[in-house]
């Protein structure tokens, strides 16, 4: 079978419509979803993941809000912003921007999220969903790969398979 370069980008327009749909009804019933990014430092390609967030919230009717932590904040600092938002009911969602400046333990920090607002899936809890099989949060790039193949109809079962990704 000849190597194939799979483009996401007519089925990614379609997430974002269908996205979209959903927003709108959750709108006019008053809801409106909500994502916090945190940021901490000042890696290039984590502001460039938080910018592309916001714009695409935007485009869906997600709000997004970004909370910014200079380079020498500390778990001190973003713990208690990730307690507060998992006790908020308006927050629907919660990532945290990696990498994180040297010297942040990302695994305190991430084991703080509440599994229910877990986007990336890196709360223990969620990864032990993911390795049990269970309904849950898990990584945006492994669920896009995976919604990819679904969406040109690859029957992955049993199949070797190689992703290359930077």
């Amino acid at each position: 079978m000849p190597p194939e370069v799979l483009d996401g980008r007519q089925l990614s327009k379609k997430i974002r419509d269908q996205i979209r749909v959903k927003t709108n009804i959750l709108m006019e019933k008053g809801i409106v979803p909500e994502l916090h990014v945190i940021l901490a430092g000042e890696d290039p390609s984590s502001r460039i993941y938080a910018n592309m967030k916001e714009k695409a919230g935007k485009k869906v009717g997600v709000n997004v809000v970004l909370h910014k932590f200079d380079e020498n904040a500390g778990e001190d600092e973003i713990i208690p912003l990730i307690k507060q938002l998992n006790t908020d009911k308006s927050v629907n969602g919660i990532v945290v921007e990696q990498p994180l400046p040297s010297g942040m333990d990302t695994y305190s920090i991430t084991a703080e999220i509440s599994p229910e607002k877990d986007v990336d899936g890196l709360n223990p809890v969620s990864m032990g969903y993911l390795m049990a099989g269970l309904p849950g949060f898990y990584s945006c790039t492994a669920g896009a790969v995976m919604r990819l193949l679904d969406g040109y109809g690859f029957e992955f079962k049993g199949a070797n398979t190689v992703i290359v990704n930077r």
